[in-house]
């Protein structure tokens, strides 16, 4: 069994995502979305996940801080930050708190099914 969450303040791009990992045919049983970090903390309150992706701008938290926090407490939990091109230092950031791989927007959707595959098999 395999879940995600996705996290993105944008309700066309969590959609968006959503659609795209189903698309990636990965056999996700579940796909979940929130739109900021505090929506996020209460979805892992109750359950948890093989692969987070976040995007970089949440509107309630730092999108590293919140990762950092994730890490700690989700260790076996594969985290993905979503990016838009001119990030670069964000990625690096994120990396050195924990986040296991960054995608950049915009992205084509064999890249996204390569990128969850390889946190799958982590």
């Amino acid at each position: 069994m395999s879940s995600i969450l996705i996290i993105d303040d944008a309700a066309a791009q969590r959609a968006a995502l959503e659609r795209s990992v189903e698309r990636t045919c990965l056999g996700f049983d579940a796909i979940r979305t929130a739109r900021a970090a505090s929506e996020a903390r209460e979805i892992l309150e109750r359950e948890t996940f093989e692969i987070i992706l976040c995007a970089s701008n949440l509107p309630d938290q730092d999108c590293v801080e919140f990762l950092t926090e994730v890490a700690e407490a989700y260790a076996e939990t594969a985290l993905l930050l979503l990016t838009h091109l001119e990030q670069g230092e964000l990625v690096e950031r994120a990396r050195a708190c924990g986040v296991h791989g960054s995608l950049r927007r915009p992205y084509g959707q064999a890249e996204l099914r390569d990128t969850l595959e390889e946190l799958l098999r982590k």
